[in-house]
């Protein structure tokens, strides 16, 4: 038997410069970078310990049937969970539940590299 359960509201964590903006909606959670210095906070994980962690995270929103939206200055950067539909291609790099929509701004945003976005 799966287990399943439905998210409504907000996520409201203050900081000095926040960097996501994270919104519950039923079963889609909403994920909306709003400070393109979001690589630092992830600076101690080596890319591939990140792309586990998205992996399980995936792993876990599509057995919830959930689905998380990643955005950026309002373009989809990636889905994640249900309804994700990962290329074949990304499928090997980023996992059956990951559908990658724009990875070259994905590239910069990890990379630091923003000023030409």
């Amino acid at each position: 038997m799966r287990n399943s359960f439905e998210l409504i509201g907000n996520l409201i964590i203050s900081t000095d410069s926040p960097f996501v903006n994270i919104k519950f909606d039923d079963k889609q959670i909403y994920v909306d970078i709003i400070s393109s210095e979001i690589k630092q906070s992830f600076f101690p994980l080596s890319s591939l310990r990140l792309r586990n962690l998205a992996v399980k995270i995936s792993k876990w929103l599509n057995d919830n049937n959930m689905t998380a939206i990643l955005s950026y200055q309002g373009e989809v950067l990636a889905l994640s969970g249900k309804n994700a539909k990962a290329s074949p291609i990304l499928k090997v790099v980023s996992g059956n539940n990951i559908e990658i929509k724009n990875l070259k701004m994905i590239m910069k945003l990890f990379k630091g590299d923003t000023n030409e976005i």
